[in-house]
């Protein structure tokens, strides 16, 4: 896994290996290959309308997300699922925005070893809010950027194992060995912006 610091150009992600912006659609594509592999997703990130028409439903209780809109949920309902499913893989793909609201779920799933694999997309900016905000006809504003955040840090303070993804492969990878994983992980992908 890449040790190096993401590259801000734009302020847009550049993905340090390649030097390639990472896109939304791209993470998708990578995780989606993945899917079949994993026993139980769960997913509130709002980059993930890229590939709903992708997703297969054919395997019972594999696949959560908030249907209300319901910030945080994803932390701590993938350390649920977890506990709940012990011999089935977990992963989670979570905004960087979204993990603000729960951190704590972290905490559990450390103190349990829970094996769930946390996949934090990285754009800097809170999705779900301005998306909110154009609904409602807000201004756009730089309220809505997350700026500094650092979630790969914030999952160490609670004792996970944590990686800075350089590449789509690295990603691929990562979410693949989450299938023999015995405690939680979790990787930071840097993602283009949304905006």
């Amino acid at each position: 896994m890449a040790d190096t610091a993401d590259v801000v150009v734009n302020d847009e992600m550049i993905d340090p290996v390649t030097g390639e912006i990472i896109d939304q659609k791209e993470i998708a594509q990578r995780l989606l290959a993945q899917a079949k592999e994993q026993g139980v997703s769960l997913t509130e990130w709002t980059s993930a309308d890229t590939f709903w028409a992708r997703l297969s439903f054919d395997r019972p209780r594999s696949y959560f997300f908030p249907a209300s809109g319901g910030l945080g949920w994803a932390l701590p309902a993938a350390v649920g699922a977890g506990l709940a499913e012990p011999r089935r893989p977990i992963v989670a793909l979570i905004g960087d925005g979204a993990m603000q609201y729960t951190p704590a779920a972290l905490w559990t799933a450390a103190q349990y070893d829970v094996p769930v694999t946390f996949v934090v997309c990285q754009n800097q900016e809170y999705g779900a809010l301005q998306r909110f905000a154009k609904v409602m006809q807000v201004p756009d504003a730089p309220y809505l950027d997350l700026p500094g955040l650092d979630p790969a840090s914030i999952a160490r303070g609670y004792g996970i194992e944590t990686v800075q993804i350089g590449s789509l492969d690295e990603l691929e990878a990562f979410v693949a060995a989450g299938t023999e994983a015995t405690s939680p992980r979790l990787a930071v992908v840097p993602q283009r912006s949304v905006r």
